[in-house]
């Protein structure tokens, strides 16, 4: 058996978690499941009586009264007057998924009830994050009268109250971490507001931003049916938009946001969207989507437009009906994305020399910067970073004497609060975001401030912070086979809050191993009865896994999933490894 006190390869610590062997017996008779699927489940905290729910989750037993809600009811109420006064109406949102979703979603009701709506998705790379000044007064300037803002506003106090002064109602639609007071505006609508009651946040907390949207188009809905339109959209049909914003903006698959991305994969395979399905095409997904998909086939090819292309392409593709149109803009998304993979290749390769170098890695939170970095890349090369060293970490790319910044944080360091204060103590010009994900802008000679700012704060969590990898099971090589495969399909979707399983295979070997694709291994595990199991490692050259899966003399614990596939009408148990543990206290003779 493997030790939970040993250090994984990685250097991670593996916990396997007791169950309740009464509850797993319910489980397995009342749901008709394998003992290792009820163990499964209730290792992710799933009562006996809420498993029904989380193997069944639909967004009616699970999403509540939107109304409850702070500002829900004013912005549904000023909508209804800007429709009923054919006001001009404009959508305002983040470059990222989340901000393309959740405006896409916003237009496509109004469309579908006959109203036209503008779209403005400021440029990462000139106006950066969130509202300006500028922009408002360019969309008042164009003759709009209300501005629906998604997955920003919560902290632009200051153009908001410059939106206030010229006469340009907003309506706030976001879930970033918010502050004591709050901008000036028609309504705000996050769940995140400190004077929201705590069982309503518990609820709607999980939410993106298109997960707010889909609440306000739901409470909207509601007024339109009583006042007996024509036309009441069924928002069901938008759910594959809602659940590509959840899944690409990390939050966790519970509650609400498991419903959403069940129903929104379901959507998705109908294809119904035809933009969705045309960005389908080009990045290879012919099989059932799944949050695997949307996370990084999907999603990356979105986020492209706003990080090395033109910013509003994500979201127009997601609007469109018009199929050449579709086409056009997945293609053209699609180049941006392998012209962000080489700028991330070039932008690590230079990062992870500086961090070697300067002994960055020493440091509580790794900070790093650099002149004229692409400041649509610093966010993933802030999370390959991350990954690599275990460590919150903050890229900031500098052009002139000011930079842009982003920051990725392990598991109990909360960035988002931090850069809010640092915000108040002139450290940064701008910050905010999530606990996990934040972003930020500073002045070149506060760099070290910022620093010396983080390590202060943050010392202590990270010192104790320990990266652990929950496993879910322990198999054999003959455990591994299509029935155990198929049955962990009742387990999707997989992601943020229910991360895919995980097993270890103990006492193996890597009998064979070839280098397949770019830095990938396609190795041939062995265990003492001769049976062998063939398993994939992804991303390994380079990397301490690498000199351990080539020594065909170590005898390993292997953490890693099992995948169903189906490959030329032939259904298969795939196994991806993404761990080891060398066990020094068994003898390789024991080996046939």
């Amino acid at each position: 058996m493997f030790n939970n006190n040993t250090l994984s390869v990685l250097g991670r610590q593996w916990q396997q978690e007791s169950i309740n062997e009464r509850d797993s017996l319910t489980l397995q008779q009342k749901h008709d499941l394998l003992p290792l699927l009820s163990e499964i489940i209730l290792r992710r905290k799933i009562s006996v009586e809420d498993a029904e729910t989380y193997l069944e989750p639909t967004i009616k037993n699970t999403l509540q009264d939107p109304s409850l809600l702070k500002d829900m009811d004013k912005a549904v109420e000023r909508v209804l007057k800007a429709i009923k006064n054919k006001e001009n109406i404009l959508i305002y949102a983040d470059y990222d998924v989340d901000g393309a979703t959740s405006s896409a979603l916003i237009r496509k009701f109004f469309k579908e009830i006959g109203i036209d709506t503008g779209l403005y998705i400021p440029d990462r790379i000139e106006e950066g994050y969130g509202a300006n000044i500028d922009a408002m007064q360019s969309i008042k300037d164009q003759n709009y009268n209300l501005v629906i803002m998604c997955d920003c506003g919560t902290t632009a106090f200051e153009p908001l109250a410059h939106a206030k002064k010229i006469g340009l109602d907003v309506i706030v639609l976001d879930h970033h971490t918010t502050e004591p007071n709050l901008p000036e505006c028609i309504a705000l609508v996050n769940p995140h507001r400190l004077d929201q009651d705590d069982h309503v946040k518990n609820n709607f907390g999980l939410l993106c931003a298109a997960g707010v949207a889909f609440c306000f188009l739901a409470a909207l809905n509601r007024i339109r049916k009583q006042q007996k339109h024509d036309v009441i959209p069924n928002l069901i049909d938008y759910l594959d938009l809602v659940a590509l914003g959840t899944v690409c903006d990390v939050m966790p698959l519970k509650g609400i946001n498991r419903a959403i991305v069940s129903q929104g994969l379901k959507l998705m395979q109908r294809q119904k969207n035809i933009g969705l399905s045309a960005l389908m095409q080009v990045s290879g997904v012919y099989d059932t989507p799944s949050s695997y998909h949307l996370g990084f086939f999907l999603g990356p090819r979105i986020n492209a437009g706003g990080r090395v292309g033109k910013a509003d392409m994500g979201s127009k593709l997601l609007t469109t009906d018009d199929p050449l149109t579709a086409k056009r803009l997945a293609e053209q998304l699609h180049h941006f994305n392998e012209e962000r993979k080489t700028v991330e290749a070039i932008m690590l390769a230079q990062a992870y020399i500086k961090i070697e170098d300067e002994k960055l890695y020493e440091d509580p939170v790794i900070v790093i910067s650099e002149n004229d970095w692409h400041p649509g890349v610093i966010g993933i090369a802030a999370s390959r970073i991350k990954e690599k060293y275990n460590k919150p970490t903050i890229v900031i790319a500098f052009e002139g004497a000011e930079g842009k910044g982003s920051g990725r944080s392990v598991p109990g360091v909360d960035l988002g609060p931090a850069m809010h204060d640092a915000v108040h103590k002139n450290i940064l010009l701008k910050g905010g975001g999530h606990a996990m994900a934040v972003g930020l802008s500073i002045k070149k000679d506060r760099l070290d401030d910022f620093r010396a700012f983080l390590i202060d704060r943050f010392a202590e969590d990270v010192q104790n912070y320990q990266p652990i990898s929950k496993v879910d099971g322990v198999l054999s090589i003959s455990g591994v086979h299509i029935d155990l495969a198929k049955s962990l399909l009742l387990l999707e979707p997989f992601g943020q809050g229910n991360t895919t399983p995980k097993f270890v295979l103990e006492n193996v070997r890597p009998a064979f191993v070839m280098p397949v694709g770019d830095g990938h291994f396609r190795v041939t595990l062995e265990d003492k009865g001769g049976n062998t199991l063939e398993a994939m490692a992804f991303r390994v050259r380079n990397t301490p896994l690498e000199a351990v899966l080539i020594n065909t003399q170590n005898n390993l614990h292997v953490l890693g999933s099992v995948k169903y596939d189906v490959w030329n009408n032939r259904e298969k148990a795939s196994f991806f490894i993404d761990d080891v543990m060398v066990n020094i206290n068994e003898k390789l003779t024991n080996f046939g």
